[in-house]
This record gives structure tokens, C-alpha cells and sequence, in this order.
């Protein structure tokens, strides 16, 4: 099919055409500050992280890098955080070892309580060294 070089100019001009007119009205200076138009950008939808979204962020990252650190993991783990509250879920049959994980999350600074998924508090069985 061949087109001559007309139509290719009536195609172009079809094209930028509705772009030259958009642009146009965008740089208008008459026109009124106070409404608003489809050019006109919306507010941003994301809002600001606050200090304790990031620290719960920072202790979900620890816990993350502490699993893929353990060279003995015999146990499927998930875990939330929320303001300082981590909820775990430890499928692990040694109690011994599910202790071990909450003992290690207690240790997290940042965290205030530790719960399991049924929402049954998860004390921390180490003593705390007291430094005189």
C-alpha cells in the first residue's frame, strides 16, 4: 500500500494537532489559579511514614535476616509487627527451640511485647544482664 507524501502530512497533523491544543491551554496565563482541570496533577496518594511504622519495619527486617541466619532451621516461622507488638506463629514440635526464637526476638530493640497468633504472651526465659 503506498501513500503519497499528502496523506502522510494530513496523518502528522491529525496527530499533533490535539497535542499543540492541550499544550496550548496548559500554558495559558489567563487562566484562573483557583479551579482545577484534567491537566492539573492530583495530590500524592502515598502518605509519610511515621517513626513507628519504620521501627516496626526495622525489627521485620531483623527478624527476616535472624531466620535466614539460622544454620538449624527445623521450623516454619511467621511473624507481624504492629507498634512493637510481634506476633508470632513458630510451627516447630521442640519447645526448646520455639523458645530459642522468642528469646531472640525479645533481644530486638524496639520490641514491647510478643505474642503468639492466638494472642497469648510470649515472656522472654533469659535473664537480663544487669551492667554495674
Amino acid at each position: 500500500m503506498k501513500t503519497n507524501s499528502n496523506s502522510k502530512c494530513k496523518i502528522l497533523l491529525c496527530l499533533a494537532l490535539p497535542l499543540t491544543v492541550a499544550a496550548g491551554h496548559a500554558s495559558d496565563s489567563s487562566r484562573s489559579l483557583d479551579t482545577t482541570t484534567f491537566i492539573d496533577s492530583p495530590a500524592p496518594l502515598v502518605a509519610t511514614v511515621s517513626a513507628q511504622q519504620s521501627a516496626d519495619s526495622a525489627i521485620n527486617r531483623e527478624i527476616f535476616h535472624m531466620v535466614l541466619a539460622d544454620r538449624d532451621l527445623s521450623y516454619d516461622l511467621h511473624a507481624t509487627v504492629k507498634d512493637g507488638l510481634v506476633t508470632l506463629d513458630v510451627a516447630s514440635s521442640d519447645v526448646t527451640e520455639r523458645q530459642r526464637v522468642v528469646n531472640e526476638i525479645w533481644e530486638l530493640h524496639g520490641v514491647n511485647q510478643v505474642k503468639n497468633e492466638l494472642g497469648v504472651n510470649m515472656p522472654s526465659t533469659e535473664t537480663p544482664v544487669v551492667v554495674r
